[in-house]
């Protein structure tokens, strides 16, 4: 069994992730809207189904029924309070959504032994700092399709963050150095780096959400859900209890799968409504400006219930990996 799961490089790892973004850096410039698709196809595809699977880990840490319910009320009226915030200050949502992220994808999952909140931090702050300092420029041609005339605002308050994350990084080399030099930690954080100095930020950090984050989530999900240990708690109880277990867990499971589905068509077709039969690119910026809105507010929303559950559940989805 997968003990660990991690960027672990290797030649041919490598080999075939460098041709990979050779191939998204040729799309980028043939196609400039190439990173706002990229991030919005996979939040709605493999982001929107990770989060999904919290079902599993409400599941496994309520098992009873009425307990299980209560806490899947408190989940969605979590999200719908955050989303109302969101939706009433767009610069209050940026600013929950970066705080969020940097706690979220640090989550050390027992990985390491000393100096936890800070290699959290660094580690977290990576894919969601990197881009302040790497492409500013593009940051804030982005700020005023999400916040409008508050763009300006929040790009000092993210650039003063980046370069207070960045500060964090340079003393913790200092002070800490053997515990902040662990492989772990530069693969991750030269990871996206080398993704934020290639790509565009919206890019960036979709392949980082998408394809490492939301992935890496699913298979330590799968994989501990499928150990016996996980699904004791619901051995015991009549069959008609067994059986309104499997509908509370395939029932929300199948309606991710088709709601995923219709998204990622939606998406397509508005995509394909949006060019422009000359010259091939997106001409309805407005639209693109409430298409990024709606799917920031959503992920903001999810979030914040998310990552306390993962954090509620951290133990048994560490897999017991080596600490550092």
């Amino acid at each position: 069994m997968l003990q660990h799961i991690s960027f672990k490089p290797s030649i041919g790892k490598i080999a075939a992730g460098l041709l990979a973004l050779a191939s998204l850096v040729v799309v980028e410039h043939m196609f400039k809207q190439a990173g706002l698709w990229l991030f919005l196809g996979l939040s709605l595809s493999t982001g929107f189904f990770h989060g999904a699977l919290d079902i599993l880990m409400l599941q496994r840490e309520f098992p009873q029924l009425r307990r299980l319910i209560g806490m899947l009320l408190l989940y969605l009226l979590s999200a719908v309070a955050v989303a109302t915030l969101c939706v009433l200050s767009g610069k209050l949502m940026v600013m929950l959504l970066l705080g969020m992220s940097v706690w979220h994808f640090g989550e050390p999952y027992g990985r390491w032994a000393n100096a936890v909140v800070v290699k959290r931090l660094i580690v977290g702050g990576a894919p969601v700092m990197l881009p302040a300092l790497v492409s500013a420029h593009e940051l804030n041609n982005i700020l005023p399709l999400v916040v409008g005339g508050d763009a300006a605002w929040v790009s000092m308050a993210w650039q003063t963050l980046a370069w207070a994350w960045l500060g964090l990084c340079g003393l913790s080399l200092v002070v800490l150095r053997q515990d902040v030099l662990r492989q772990q930690v530069l693969n991750e954080v030269g990871a996206v780096l080398v993704l934020n100095l290639a790509l565009s930020p919206m890019a960036a950090f979709a392949l980082y959400f998408g394809l490492f984050h939301a992935v890496e989530h699913m298979q330590r999900v799968e994989l501990n859900a499928a150990k016996p240990a996980f699904k004791q708690p619901f051995s015991s109880g009549s069959q008609s209890n067994h059986r309104m277990w499997g509908r509370i867990t395939f029932m929300p499971l199948l309606l991710t799968c088709v709601a995923t589905a219709a998204l990622l068509f939606g998406l397509v077709y508005y995509l394909w409504l949006g060019l422009n039969e000359h010259s091939g690119q997106v001409v309805q910026g407005v639209d693109q400006s409430v298409l990024l809105s709606a799917v920031l507010i959503g992920l903001t929303a999810v979030t914040f219930p998310h990552l306390i559950l993962v954090s509620r559940c951290s133990g048994w989805l560490a897999n017991k990996p080596a600490k550092t």
